[in-house]
């Protein structure tokens, strides 16, 4: 399982959903149906997808549903990263190169690892049993978060159920 795999589905389902998603004309319940979209298709997956829509007005772009600020938790109990934390810096460097403006450790909640990975245009904050991209999602984001499912988080290998 890949999280490209998990976007192109959400972006399938969001499609065919287009025309009864545009008739809603609540924003609440709009984001509520969202919700329930990613929820259904994370649990495709073995993990919770969460799509965060922090402007109302981002509600009515359904264009850009799960094109940015997504979160998938993978294990919410786990409190160590599946690797070094220094392996994560060094892919995050290699796959988005000059567009990083700064990676560092980042403590999480009761004193858990994470690493933080900032951009000019949001971040990317990996920790022990979840990631959230906040930002937009691009081919490189994409590559980085398939690594780090595949080998922080395990997921897809055999070790967890998808």
């Amino acid at each position: 399982m890949s999280f490209t795999a998990m976007l192109d589905d959400l972006y399938r389902v969001i499609d065919e959903e287009r025309s009864r998603l545009k008739q809603i004309r609540n924003v609440l319940k709009l984001y509520n149906e969202l919700s329930r979209i990613s929820e259904a298709i994370g649990s495709r997956y073995g993990v919770m997808l969460v799509v965060s829509l922090f402007d109302t007005k981002k509600v009515l772009a359904f264009d850009t549903y799960g094109k940015e600020n997504v979160t998938v938790v993978i294990d919410k109990f786990r409190t160590k990263l599946g690797i070094h934390k220094d392996v994560i810096k060094s892919k995050a460097r290699e796959v988005f190169r000059d567009d990083v403006v700064e990676i560092r450790d980042a403590m999480a909640y009761d004193n858990n690892e994470g690493v933080k990975i900032l951009f000019s245009d949001g971040r990317i904050d990996v920790l022990p049993g979840s990631f959230h991209v906040w930002r937009s999602i691009d081919a490189r984001v994409k590559e980085f978060c398939d690594w780090l499912m595949k080998e922080c988080y395990k997921v897809g290998d055999g070790s967890r159920k998808n």
